[in-house]
């Protein structure tokens, strides 16, 4: 009976111990140099992770926006912003002590989509072009410069030979940018073969990759 009870003793002793210990930070790194990601919460709280860590209690957390941040070769302040769509960076959960390493930062890729098609203005190329990192988060096209908008994403549509055979701007709306680029001829062109479309948009220091697609009227 003794020992029961100093066994039942013993149990609850180590369980309030347990209880009573305090948790331990998790530390959360990114696994590139030069580059910091800027995580806010849902409850506005930010973290900004580095390839040195930073500390953050445990727990789950739900990300509202994320924000890519480097310095140019003239040190001036560069921002990929995201642009609503979070992929896999919905949530964040550390354990006590954890380290975690998120795989993500730039290279971005640069998504381009076009689609040979016709109406009554002619044939035409629809053309959508976003940005995109490893967890599969979006961001605005283009780098912000200490602050400053980037300007409108340009494409160039380039025939069989390499000839570039048109140019433009797209236009950006809810984190994308599209427009619809029409073939010379009008509602009469009959035009058959492909085209490559390439859009370039403004990264600064960001390395990237993609933004060529290629489309074929029929």
């Amino acid at each position: 009976m003794k020992r029961t009870v100093f066994v039942i003793l013993l149990s609850l002793l180590a369980s309030s111990a347990a209880r009573a210990a305090p948790k331990e930070d998790a530390t959360v790194k990114l696994n590139r140099e030069n580059v910091a990601m800027r995580i806010t919460f849902d409850n506005d709280k930010s973290i900004t992770v580095t390839d040195k860590g930073t500390k953050l209690a445990p727990g789950m957390y739900m990300v509202k926006s994320v924000v890519l941040v480097m310095k140019d070769s003239r040190g001036r302040t560069c921002q990929l912003r995201g642009a609503g769509k979070l992929g896999g960076m919905t949530s964040l959960t550390v354990a006590d002590g954890q380290e975690k390493v998120l795989d993500t930062g730039p290279p971005v890729m640069l998504h381009l989509r076009a689609w040979a098609g016709k109406d009554d203005r002619g044939q035409r190329l629809r053309i959508y072009f976003h940005v995109e990192g490893e967890y599969g988060e979006c961001y605005y096209p283009g780098a912000w410069v200490r602050g400053k908008q980037p300007p409108r994403p340009a494409f160039r549509v380039k025939n069989a030979s390499g000839k570039v055979v048109g140019t433009g701007q797209l236009t950006p709306k809810n984190g994308a940018c599209s427009t619809d680029w029409y073939l010379p001829g009008g509602a009469r062109g009959t035009f058959k073969g492909k085209l490559t479309v390439e859009v370039r948009a403004k990264m600064g220091p960001f390395k990237w990759e993609g933004g060529t697609w290629e489309a074929e009227f029929e």
